[in-house]
C-alpha cells in the first residue's frame, strides 16, 4: 500500500500576494499532486479568508485541513469568522475547518485532529502592561474591552476552550489510531531566544505559545504512552523541530510575509 502525501503550509498570508502571484502559487501546489494540504493558520485576513481558501481548493482539488490563525480574524471578531467557517465547509465538502471538526482518519493507523489554540501567558507573564499587540487593535472582541486584564481574560478563556477540545479529541482518536497529527498555530511549547538582547523572550513569549495547553498534553500523552503525537504549528515564523518526550514530536513552520512555502511534504 503506498503512501499518501501531505502538503503542510503555515503563516502563508495571501493577503500580501496580487492576483498572479497567488494564482501561481497554488498552481505550484496542484503540481505537487498531494493527497491533501494541512494548513496551520494565518491564512489571510478576515475580509478575505472564505476567498482564498475557496480558490485555495479550486486549483489545488484537494482536501484542505485547516485552523486558523490570529491575523485570520484581524477587521472581524471572533465569531463572526468561526461561523463564516462552518458555512464554507457546508458549501465545500474539501475543506475541513478542524476547529469545529470530529478527529478525521487519513488512514487505519493515523488521524488528523486541529484546533487554532491561543496564547495563554503561561509560559511567562507580560513584562508590562504597556506592550501593545496588534490582536488587540485588528480583533474587534478586544477592542471592545478596557485595559490588559480584560484582554488577557479573553486570551485565556480562548487557549482553555482550545485545550479541552484537542483533549477530548485526542480521546477519541486514540479509540481507533497509533499516531495523531494536531494542528494548531499557536506553538505550546515557546521559543527559547536571546535574540535582540533577550528582548523577543520577554515581550513576545506570553502571545506565542500555550503552557496549558502544554501541560495537558504530557498529561494525556502519559496515559496514551503507546501512542504518538505530532503537532505541526505555526505564528513565529522561526522554523523549530523539538522532541518533547518519547512520544510527542513539535514542528514549527518558519515564514515571510509575502512568500508562502511549503514546509514539508507529509508521508502518511
Amino acid at each position: 500500500m503506498s503512501l499518501k502525501r501531505y502538503i503542510w503550509l503555515t503563516d502563508t498570508h495571501f493577503n500580501f500576494l496580487d492576483q498572479a502571484a497567488l494564482l501561481g502559487f497554488f498552481l505550484s501546489l496542484e503540481e505537487k499532486k498531494a493527497d491533501g494540504i494541512f494548513l496551520t493558520g494565518d491564512v489571510s485576513t478576515g475580509p478575505h479568508l472564505v476567498k482564498h481558501l475557496n480558490l485555495l481548493e479550486k486549483v489545488v482539488k484537494t482536501p484542505v485541513y485547516f485552523v486558523l490563525g490570529n491575523h485570520d480574524y484581524y477587521r472581524a471578531t471572533f465569531s463572526e469568522i468561526e461561523n463564516s467557517m462552518v458555512e464554507l465547509m457546508q458549501s465545500n465538502s474539501r475543506l475541513h475547518y478542524l476547529s469545529v471538526s470530529d478527529p478525521i482518519s487519513l488512514s487505519d493507523d493515523v488521524a488528523v485532529i486541529g484546533h487554532d489554540g491561543w496564547y495563554d501567558a503561561g509560559w511567562r507573564a507580560p513584562v508590562t502592561p504597556a506592550i501593545f499587540v496588534w490582536d488587540w487593535y485588528f480583533i474587534k472582541d478586544f477592542r471592545a474591552l478596557f485595559g490588559t486584564e480584560e484582554r488577557m481574560n479573553l486570551v485565556r478563556a480562548r487557549a482553555t476552550k482550545a485545550m479541552e477540545f484537542i483533549i477530548e479529541n485526542l480521546e477519541k482518536a486514540f479509540k481507533k489510531h497509533s499516531t495523531a497529527y494536531m494542528l494548531t498555530h499557536f506553538p505550546p511549547w515557546p521559543e527559547e531566544s536571546d535574540r535582540f538582547y533577550g528582548l523577543l523572550e520577554k515581550f513576545w513569549m506570553p502571545y506565542n505559545s500555550s503552557k496549558m495547553m502544554a501541560d495537558a498534553l504530557v498529561k494525556i500523552m502519559e496515559k496514551y504512552s503507546d501512542k504518538k503525537l505530532v503537532i505541526l504549528a505555526g505564528h513565529t515564523h522561526i522554523k523549530r523541530k523539538i522532541q518533547i518526550s518519547s512520544n510527542i514530536e513539535m514542528r514549527v513552520g518558519d515564514a515571510e510575509f509575502g512568500k508562502p512555502q511549503i514546509q514539508k511534504i507529509i508521508l502518511i
